[in-house]
């Protein structure tokens, strides 16, 4: 490994044995090297990697800035966040949750509130992201002894939301928005309210959720068979249609159109969120 930069006392970057770009954290890591000019791994608390020496410059030029603690904030909510959901998140949250947090301790001691105008989305499209957001509010007040809100807690969500679709352009907000007008779209057609708290319903978000991440990684279903794609729309017509709709909003809005092995997808997962609901 080669250590490029000492960010602070207890953060160093550099290449490891692969030559990839890495942050490595512990307390006194920098300070041992820098003095000594060995790197003692067995002081190492964390370690991750980075896209490339950009988002490590990024993420240098916020950790050469705060606390340690708040780092160490930030990472113990990655890594209940890893522990938690079944996805993997993408490596730009190191870079944006820490951005996150900064900023809302700021506003907080500047007597400074900001609404979530998503908060009830987040809470009833994406649950378990939320909880991590609620166990990162008691985190926040363990490290750093400041009380955030339950709006900060949805925030938290959305930075996990925008690390499960694999995206760095932060486009979590942007999913939850969607999220809610799929549904929107989904009772429209339907004229009918579906119960968030049924099992059918959450079946239909986690599709949704799916759908949406393999949307923006570009891994669509493919391969089906035709006939049977063909064959699952001309049988539930009233799914098929609603799914069609949301494959037009789709590629309103991302510029990506569903194809029809995932089209036939929705078909089925709305046909069954319908009928059980």
């Amino acid at each position: 490994m080669e250590i490029i930069k000492i960010i602070n006392n207890n953060v160093v970057s550099g290449l490891d044995e692969s030559g990839r770009e890495t942050i490595w954290i512990g307390t006194g890591i920098g300070f041992h090297y820098k003095t000594e000019g060995v790197f003692d791994e067995s002081i190492i608390q964390k370690k991750f990697h980075l896209e490339d020496s950009e988002a490590v410059s990024k993420f240098a030029g916020i950790a050469a800035g705060i606390p340690y603690e708040y780092i160490q904030t930030a990472e113990e909510i990655i890594s209940i966040a890893h522990k938690k959901l079944r996805h993997r998140l993408d490596r730009s949250i190191h870079i944006g949750l820490t951005e996150h947090l900064c900023c809302a301790v700021e506003r907080k001691n500047q007597g400074i509130e900001l609404p979530n105008a998503l908060l009830w989305e987040i809470k009833n499209y994406y649950p378990e992201e939320y909880a991590v957001g609620i166990e990162a509010l008691s985190i926040i007040v363990e490290k750093l002894n400041i009380v955030l809100s339950e709006d900060e807690a949805g925030f938290i969500a959305i930075h996990i939301v925008n690390a499960e679709m694999g995206n760095f352009n932060s486009r979590g907000y942007d999913i939850v928005v969607m999220t809610k007008d799929i549904i929107n779209i989904i009772q429209y057609h339907f004229q009918k309210d579906l119960d968030h708290r049924s099992f059918a319903f959450e079946e239909l978000m986690v599709y949704i959720k799916h759908m949406l991440r393999r949307i923006i990684t570009n891994q669509m279903h493919h391969g089906e068979d035709e006939e049977i794609c063909a064959l699952i729309c001309t049988k539930f017509p009233a799914a098929y249609d609603c799914s069609a709709k949301i494959a037009k909003f789709i590629l309103q809005q991302m510029k990506v159109q569903p194809n029809m092995e995932e089209i036939a997808y929705m078909t089925l997962n709305i046909n069954r969120a319908m009928r059980d609901k």
